[in-house]
C-alpha cells in the first residue's frame, strides 16, 4: 500500500486504492463462494493443499510485477528525500505527514531566478506558495498605504506566499528575488489536497499573523483561527 501511495499521481490514488479494495473483497467473496463446493467434492485435505500451492503460485506470478513496482517507490522515494528532508524543517509543515511530504515534493515545480526577477505581485490571484531552497527574496508591499514600502528580506530556508492560499485572498506583497534564487512552486490545489485536515502549529499562525498585520493591520487572519477554534471547542467538550 505504501509503494502505491508513493508510485501514483494524487489524482488517481483514490481511484486506485477503490479498485484495490474491490479486488481484496471480491477475493474474499469469491473464497467464501467456492469453499463449501470444494469441501464438499475433495474434501478438507484437499482443500487445505489447494490454499497451501494455489494462492503462492498465483502470488509468484505477478512478483515481478510488484518487484518492479517497489523499486520504482524505493528509487523516487530515494529522489524526494532531501525535498521531503527540506519541507519538515520548516514550521507551516510541521505536523504534516510524511506520506503528505512526499505528495506535495513529488508535485512541486522547481524554479530558478534571476536577481530581480519578480515572483509574487501584490494584488494578483494566490494559486500557489513557494518554498525558498537557495537565495534570498525581498519583499514590499503598499498594503493599506499608498506608497510600496520594503517589508523585509527572506534567506532560505524560507517560504512565501501562504497568506493568499490560506485566506484565499489576493497576494498581500511583491516578493522580488534579490539574489539568484531556487524555489519550489507548489499549486494551492495540492497544497489543499496533500494537507487536508492537517492542524498548523501556534508558532505558525502567529507568525502569519504577525506578516500580515506588517501590511493589512485591519485584517486578521481567519482559517487557522477557526480550525484552532473548532479543535478547542472539540477538546473542551469531551472533557465535559
Amino acid at each position: 500500500m505504501t509503494a502505491l501511495q508513493r508510485s501514483l499521481p494524487p489524482d488517481l490514488i483514490s481511484r486506485v486504492f477503490s479498485a484495490f479494495c474491490a479486488v481484496i473483497f471480491g477475493g474474499l467473496a469469491l473464497g467464501a463462494f467456492i469453499t463449501p463446493f470444494l469441501l464438499h467434492g475433495v474434501g478438507l485435505d484437499a482443500t487445505i493443499a489447494l490454499d497451501a500451492f494455489v494462492v503462492p503460485t498465483v502470488v509468484l506470478l505477478v512478483y515481478p510485477k510488484l518487484a518492479s513496482l517497489d523499486r520504482a517507490a524505493a528509487a523516487l522515494t530515494a529522489f524526494l528525500a532531501p525535498r521531503v528532508s527540506f519541507l519538515a524543517q520548516l514550521d507551516i509543515f510541521a505536523a504534516a505527514s510524511r506520506p503528505s511530504l512526499e505528495r506535495l515534493a513529488q508535485t512541486a515545480d522547481e524554479l530558478v531566478l534571476e536577481p530581480g526577477a519578480r515572483l509574487i505581485t501584490e494584488g494578483e490571484t494566490a494559486d500557489a506558495l513557494y518554498v525558498l531552497l537557495d537565495g534570498d527574496l525581498a519583499v514590499s508591499a503598499r498594503g493599506e498605504g499608498r506608497t510600496s514600502r520594503p517589508i523585509r528580506t527572506m534567506q532560505a530556508p524560507a517560504y512565501v506566499g501562504e497568506i493568499g492560499v490560506l485566506e484565499r485572498v489576493p497576494r498581500t506583497a511583491t516578493v522580488t528575488a534579490d539574489t539568484s534564487a531556487r524555489l519550489l512552486r507548489i499549486s494551492a490545489d495540492n497544497f489543499y489536497e496533500s494537507l487536508s485536515g492537517t492542524s498548523f502549529t501556534g508558532a505558525f499562525v502567529a507568525s502569519m499573523s504577525s506578516r500580515l498585520a506588517k501590511t493589512h493591520p485591519s485584517r486578521s487572519i481567519t482559517v487557522p483561527q477557526q480550525r484552532y477554534e473548532a479543535e478547542l471547542q472539540m477538546a473542551e467538550t469531551q472533557e465535559v
